[in-house]
């Protein structure tokens, strides 16, 4: 019996109070055509066949912007690729996705911590908001980001009130914080590729991999990657 099935009668028996989430690995593809069909299934199979993946290792397509917010000349548009396993996902990070004969940037989906978009408070998003007035996130002023008219030597921080960056910036040192806090919860956030058993894949962002790097503490992260277990021992950065 197949992964897959197992975990549909598993949801079956607890009847109508479980639901199914598959255990998608995303990878952002930057630049598809906009005339992609990314939702039919051929497309997909175009694409596995082009990439030498195995079949059915795309699950879903789909653009991370919404098709009607577009400009009307936009040629282009980045989207999501859901794969099925972590060594496909890697393997489109590692070699580029050849999409419609073009090879393209992927790299890992990595979700940054909630900021509102009406007063730039991370936490939540806008429609959760309580605050009652906007607040700009180019010049901290109280109005909407979209009629600002700050010059770029203007810009301001609504978070950490500096002068120099705006809210969205990810030079700003108060998004830096909570980016590492996100680390701490979301352990494989901080590497670049999906942790499998292959060591390759344990190398950080913020750190190469070293050349005596400790095998003990490798075996164990290997041994544990499906459930995240934290470890720390030797001379083990990851």
């Amino acid at each position: 019996m197949k992964v897959g099935d197992r975990l549909v009668r598993f949801c079956e028996a607890w009847e109508s109070s479980a639901i199914l989430r598959p255990n998608y690995h995303e990878v952002v593809v930057e630049s598809l055509l906009v005339e992609t069909m990314i939702e039919n299934a051929y497309e997909r199979s175009c694409i596995e066949k082009a990439n030498k993946l195995p079949a059915n290792s795309i699950a879903q397509i789909c653009w991370i912007k919404p098709i009607e917010k577009r400009r009307s000349d936009q040629r282009y548009a980045h989207a999501i690729f859901s794969m099925n396993s972590r060594e496909a996902a890697n393997k489109l990070i590692l070699h580029q996705a050849i999409v419609g004969s073009k090879a393209l940037r992927a790299r890992k989906n990595k979700s940054d911590p909630h900021r509102c978009a009406k007063c730039n408070v991370f936490g939540y998003i806008a429609e959760q908001c309580k605050v009652e007035h906007d607040s700009c996130a180019r010049c901290a002023g109280r109005h909407r980001t979209s009629s600002c008219t700050a010059p770029d030597d203007q810009l301001q921080c609504a978070n950490c009130k500096t002068p120099g960056h705006g809210a969205a910036s990810r030079d700003c040192p108060h998004f830096i914080r909570k980016l590492k806090k996100r680390v701490q919860w979301e352990p494989e956030r901080a590497y670049e590729l999906f942790v499998t058993r292959d060591p390759e894949t344990w190398v950080r962002d913020d750190a190469p991999l070293k050349e005596d790097f400790n095998q003990g503490w490798r075996q164990e992260v290997a041994n544990s990657y499906n459930t995240w277990t934290i470890v720390k021992r030797g001379n083990g950065q990851g």
